[in-house]
């Protein structure tokens, strides 16, 4: 994306972050702090959806290929 297109604010150090039509957002509550919400932002969610894709149910298999950070968030959450 070049910065001369809107929404301008496209880069790691960008004030702001726009949000686009399918893009999920969380709602946190303001007396949660950074530290502990931090996770929610990215791997978190993506392991969220790929479990909701791959329709994982109760008693299920998952098989992690790899257990770094995204890993081992499907791990848990599986579980």
């Amino acid at each position: 994306m070049s910065s001369d297109k809107l929404p301008h604010f496209n880069g790691g150090f960008g004030e702001f972050y726009y949000v686009g039509a399918h893009q999920f957002v969380f709602r946190v509550p303001d007396d949660l702090s950074d530290e502990m919400v931090s996770q929610l932002n990215c791997a978190t969610a993506q392991v969220f959806d790929d479990l909701k894709r791959i329709e994982v149910r109760s008693g299920g298999t998952v098989l992690a290929q790899g257990v770094g950070g995204l890993g081992l968030y499907a791990v848990a959450m599986a579980r």
